[in-house]
């Protein structure tokens, strides 16, 4: 048997007024970068003052549309236990569940008294991808592959593509502000990385890629997110319904702070009423 707890987490439109930009017909989402850092931050506040190693087992059971977010708040239960605790290392399992008791998203978070070592990038695996120089606009890119809205949008530059990867400069947390208060994870660039792997799934496949859930993320809570920061992205097409990723985030030093490692998509056939509207673009 295990001691499970909980912690609220609302959502209103002062406090995540940002969601507006990531939005589908009007309806703000919760992103799934934002999922993860509700269980991280679960994690950190169980074992506080140790470190995390690694979000794994990933999953998005249910997505989740605030269709009264300008009226009211919404309310959310993470649900929380402890495993295999030991004097060094612990995992922290966390269940996000509605208000209505709908399981969303599920995780498990290990936790280190120590951080995990220094890691730089490797200077063989971006020439593994066979990139071709990119020179469309960012802005031009995401207008016809995105549905996020100018605030939501954190690809600063697409620098290579090709059938196998992309590799991009992302705008990391530190740089856009108001978001990153009381933060634990960088939301900004693994959404930038997402936003990576839905344009590639795009041009691949032509349809749209909807995050399922991912083996792992490894972070690397000694490394800062300095930038310039770049992400090179590995994408391969499981078949028509299925597409995975594995990404790599790196500061200015080549020093490595996150991977995301076999995130998994369904590709859903694209449509165009999806894509931001104007206001969002110029909001």
């Amino acid at each position: 048997m295990f001691n499970s707890s909980c912690i609220e987490k609302k959502v209103t439109p002062e406090t995540h007024a940002y969601l507006r930009d990531h939005s589908i017909s009007g309806v703000p989402v919760i992103p799934a970068v934002l999922a993860i850092e509700w269980v991280v931050g679960v994690a950190k506040k169980v074992k506080p003052n140790w470190f995390v190693q690694k979000c794994s087992d990933f999953r998005v059971l249910k997505g989740i549309s605030i269709k009264g977010f300008e009226q009211e708040e919404t309310v959310f239960q993470l649900e929380y236990h402890v495993e295999n605790e030991g004097d060094f290392s612990a995992e922290v399992v966390i269940k996000v569940i509605s208000s209505a008791g709908v399981l969303h998203y599920q995780a498990r978070v290990l936790m280190g008294k120590a951080p995990t070592l220094v890691n730089h990038i490797d200077p063989n695996y971006e020439k593994k991808l066979q990139l071709s120089q990119y020179t469309k606009s960012i802005a031009e890119t995401n207008r016809e592959n995105l549905f996020h809205g100018k605030e939501f949008q954190f690809i600063k530059n697409i620098i290579g593509y090709s059938d196998i990867g992309m590799k991009a400069e992302l705008a990391p947390s530190q740089s856009v502000g108001y978001r990153i208060h009381g933060w634990d994870t960088d939301i900004a660039a693994f959404e930038g990385g997402l936003q990576m792997a839905a344009i590639w799934s795009r041009w691949q496949t032509k349809g749209s890629a909807l995050p399922s859930g991912f083996k792992e993320l490894k972070i690397y809570e000694a490394i800062d997110a300095e930038g310039p920061v770049h992400c090179l992205m590995k994408g391969r097409v499981i078949n028509q319904f299925s597409v995975e990723f594995d990404l790599i985030f790196y500061n200015a030093k080549n020093q490595v702070f996150a991977e995301l490692n076999k995130l998994s998509a369904t590709m859903l056939p694209w449509d165009y009423s999806v894509k931001a509207t104007e206001e969002q673009y110029n909001r």
